[in-house]
């Protein structure tokens, strides 16, 4: 099982069922395009087989994910490559 923070909202637990997988996530900026003041970080995980990425998106700004490499899936459904999803505040999900 894996167990390790990747900062103030992130943390890896253990599951991806397939392969090594390779994502990127970051904050902030949904679209970005955006002209806003505020900042975006992107940092970028990679998962072994059998484990999972945990994420819990902050109270107050959205999350974006991509898959870069592998195969990933949340709640079930496989993540498509290369595309950045968008998440709500808040909200709390496995991948």
């Amino acid at each position: 099982m894996c167990t390790h923070r990747l900062g103030e909202n992130f943390q890896t637990i253990g599951a991806n069922k397939r392969s090594i997988s390779d994502m990127a996530y970051g904050g902030t900026n949904v679209n970005p395009l955006a002209a806003t003041g505020g900042s975006t970080t992107v940092r970028q995980v990679k998962l072994e087989k059998e484990c999972e990425l945990r994420v819990e998106a902050s109270a107050d700004s959205p999350l974006r994910l991509r898959l870069l490499t592998g195969t990933a899936e949340i709640f079930g459904t496989e993540i498509p490559p290369g595309i950045w999803l968008n998440f709500p505040p808040r909200l709390k999900f496995a991948v």
